[in-house]
């Protein structure tokens, strides 16, 4: 009989997507406080809103000028 453990990749809509996250990609600072892709994602449904959207923003820039 195979070992029961914990399953460590879940699959989870996000705002960027589908992802499969790894749910231990993190590392907590204090009780409240951590920080890791996975937690982002898992916590608040997007790693780093503010640089993505800004990186979109310059991509679609650079299409409307460059085509």
């Amino acid at each position: 009989m195979a070992s029961r453990r914990p399953i460590p990749f879940v699959l989870a809509s996000t705002n960027h997507g589908t992802f499969i996250v790894n749910r231990n990609d993190y590392r907590m600072v204090d009780a409240n406080r951590g920080y890791g892709v996975g937690y982002q994602l898992l916590n608040t449904s997007s790693f780093d809103q503010e640089e993505v959207s800004f990186v979109m923003a310059l991509l679609s820039l650079r299409r409307k000028y460059f085509g």
